[in-house]
């Protein structure tokens, strides 16, 4: 599931798929309706994927929400008479993620959710596989501090093999330096 593409526009109703931004400016395709227009910087624009919901102990990216309620729907959207219930919401709520925080998550973000949750569904932008490329910033972290390690450890190898080398008997750093600064000369 890849939702770094999707966005939600503060004062407009829907879901809607970034086509193409430049400095000031985002065009949007509606998924209710497939019209573009654009979004601009006063709009408060916000990715699926940068939004998280409040749970007892860490916050949970929407993206693994939307998993976790696929998996718990067997697949299916969320009844439109639950999405009207409050009761029957927050019961649902509490069946999939029993650890989300009763005093931040407010009904109206469940609705909003259960709602954007349907929209995706309907678009087939849901799946129970989240793409490599949304892995969590710990694992990116991680990964990124094994990559560096290696790295310093395959300089600090070369080093130790350059060091050990001879200079061949033609070449002198001499001019091997001004072979590397020598610019050519302007007509």
């Amino acid at each position: 599931m890849d939702i770094r593409e999707i966005l939600t526009i503060s004062g407009k109703s829907g879901l809607f798929k970034l086509v193409s931004n430049s400095k000031n400016t985002f065009i949007v395709e509606s998924l209710a309706d497939g019209k573009r227009f654009p979004a601009f910087a006063r709009d408060k624009v916000s990715s699926l994927d940068e939004i998280s919901i409040f749970t007892d102990e860490d916050d949970m990216p929407l993206r693994d929400l939307f998993v976790k309620l696929y998996k718990y729907q067997n697949h299916a959207p969320v009844d439109a008479a639950i999405i009207g219930d409050n009761d029957k919401l927050k019961a649902l709520f509490e069946s999939f993620i029993p650890n989300y925080d009763h005093d931040r998550l407010y009904v109206s973000h469940m609705k909003k959710i259960a709602g954007w949750y349907n929209e995706l569904l309907s678009h087939d932008l849901i799946s129970e596989e989240i793409n490599e490329d949304d892995s969590s910033e710990e694992e990116k972290i991680e990964s990124a501090a094994i990559t560096n390690k290696e790295s310093k450890q395959s300089i600090s190898d070369l080093k130790k093999t350059n060091v050990d080398k001879p200079m061949p008997k033609n070449a002198s750093s001499k001019s091997q330096a001004k072979t590397i600064t020598t610019k050519p000369k302007a007509k």
